[in-house]
C-alpha cells in the first residue's frame, strides 16, 4: 500500500511532464515506423551518371540493397529484396556471421549490372539503432525535464563536431593532433555553456577543464614515448596506414586520449564547481582554504568510483580484441607477451592517463572554483560586458 501511494503522489507531481513526454514519445514511435520502413543504402547509382561522393572510373559501380528473411533453410536463407532493379524478387542467399532469423533485415551487395550477390552482406542495423537513439532522448527528457533538452544539445554537438569537423579534417590531411586538441576545446566550451547556460559557473568549469586538458595532452605524449606507441596495432589500422599515409596515427593516438578524458571531465569538474558554487552561497564566509578543504573532501569520493568506472569502460569496450590476443598467444611465451603487445599497452596507457587526469581534476577544480567564486563579484566587474549571471 506505501509503495502506491508513493507511486499515486509521484504520478501527481510529475503528471505534466509525463503528459508530454508521452507525447514525445508518440511521436519517437512514428518517427521510428518511418525510419524502419524507408530508410535504406540504397543508392541507385546505376541509375545515375554521376556520384555525389568521388568515385574511381578504374572500379566498377555497385550497390547495396536490403531484404526481408523470409524463411530460414539452415545454412542458406530466403530473403524477399526491399530495394533497386529487384524489389520483390525473392532468392536464396548464404550466411558467414551469426544466422539471421525470420523478419530480420539484411543487406545484399550487386554487381555493376544490379545483380544481388549469392552471399548475406550483413545486417541492416540503422533502425535498432535509432531505436535506442529515441530511447535514450525520452529517457533523459522523462528524468531530467526540460534542463535535458540542453543536456542533449550539448551532446549533439559534441558529435557533429567530431563526425562533421574532426573526421573528415583528418582524413583529408589535417595534423590528426591539432585537430584534435582544437576539436577538444570547441567541445568543451560549447558543449558546457549549451548545457549549463552562459553563467559564472560554467565559465569556470571550463578554466578548470581548459587546464587539464593540457596537463593531459602532456601526459599522453610522455606516454605514447614511453610506450613507443604507434597507434598501429592490428591489421585494420596498419591498412589505413598504408591506404592513407597521410594520417598520423600517433596523432589520432594521442588526441583520441584527450577527446576521451573530455567526456568525464565534463562530468567531474562541473559537479566540484557546483559544490564549491553551494558551499559558497550556504556560508559566505568561509574562506577559500575552508571552500577547498570540503570541496575536495567531496571530490575525492567521487574520484574513486570514476577511476574504477573508467579502467571497467575501457576493458569492457576492448574485450573481444584482448580475448582474441591472449587467444592467440603462444603457451610457451611469456605472459607479459600480452602485455607488450601494441593494443594492451595502448590502452593501459590510456587507462592510467585518463585515471591521473581524473585524480588531478580533483584538487584542480577545486582550487581554480574556490578562488574564482570567492572573487566572482570582483571579476565580473571587470567582465561587465560579457553579461556573465
Amino acid at each position: 500500500m506505501h509503495w502506491q501511494n508513493s507511486a499515486n503522489k509521484f504520478l501527481r507531481q510529475h503528471k505534466s511532464r509525463i503528459f508530454k513526454v508521452s507525447i514525445v514519445g508518440a511521436v519517437f514511435v512514428a518517427i521510428y515506423g518511418i525510419i524502419f520502413q524507408f530508410s535504406t543504402p540504397f543508392q541507385n547509382y546505376l541509375g545515375k551518371s554521376e556520384s555525389a561522393f568521388y568515385q574511381s572510373e578504374s572500379k566498377p559501380k555497385s550497390d547495396i540493397v536490403r531484404a526481408v528473411v523470409i524463411e530460414n533453410k539452415g545454412k542458406k536463407i530466403k530473403v524477399r529484396v526491399l530495394d533497386g532493379q529487384k524489389r520483390g524478387l525473392t532468392t536464396e542467399l548464404n550466411y558467414l556471421s551469426s544466422e539471421p532469423k525470420v523478419g530480420d533485415q539484411i543487406i545484399i551487395s550487386t554487381d555493376s549490372r544490379g545483380n544481388l550477390s549469392k552471399y548475406m552482406y550483413s545486417y541492416w542495423r540503422i533502425p535498432g539503432l535509432v531505436a535506442i537513439l529515441l530511447a535514450f532522448i525520452l529517457i533523459v527528457l522523462l528524468v531530467i525535464g526540460r534542463r535535458g533538452v540542453h543536456s542533449l544539445a550539448g551532446l549533439f554537438i559534441s558529435v557533429g563536431i567530431i563526425a562533421f569537423g574532426l573526421i573528415p579534417a583528418i582524413v583529408n590531411g589535417v595534423n590528426a593532433f591539432w585537430a584534435c586538441m582544437i576539436s577538444s576545446m570547441i567541445i568543451a566550451g560549447l558543449s558546457i555553456i549549451v548545457a549549463h547556460g552562459w553563467r559564472w559557473r560554467s565559465l569556470v568549469s571550463l578554466v578548470s577543464i581548459y587546464t587539464i586538458l593540457m596537463i593531459v595532452v602532456l601526459l599522453s605524449m610522455i606516454g605514447g614515448a614511453l610506450g613507443n606507441l604507434t597507434g598501429i596495432y592490428d591489421e585494420s589500422s596498419a591498412l589505413l596506414q598504408i591506404s592513407n599515409s597521410v594520417i598520423d596515427l600517433r596523432g589520432v593516438l594521442i588526441g583520441g586520449i584527450v577527446i576521451a578524458t573530455l567526456g568525464v571531465l565534463d562530468d567531474i569538474v562541473t559537479a566540484q564547481t557546483a559544490v564549491i558554487d553551494e558551499l559558497h552561497k550556504a556560508q559566505p564566509k568561509l574562506s577559500i582554504s575552508k571552500l577547498i578543504k570540503h570541496g575536495y573532501s567531496v571530490g575525492s569520493e567521487h574520484v574513486i568510483a570514476l577511476v574504477n568506472t573508467l579502467a571497467l569502460a575501457y576493458i569492457g569496450a576492448s574485450l573481444p580484441i584482448i580475448l582474441s590476443i591472449s587467444s592467440n598467444i603462444n603457451s610457451y611465451i611469456s605472459p607479459l607477451m600480452i602485455f607488450n603487445t601494441e593494443f594492451i599497452a595502448q590502452e593501459i596507457v590510456r587507462t592510467l592517463i585518463s585515471s591521473i587526469a581524473l585524480v588531478l581534476a580533483v584538487p584542480i577544480s577545486t582550487t581554480v572554483a574556490a578562488y574564482l567564486i570567492k572573487n566572482q563579484k570582483i571579476i565580473l566587474k571587470k567582465l561587465n560586458f560579457l553579461k556573465i549571471k
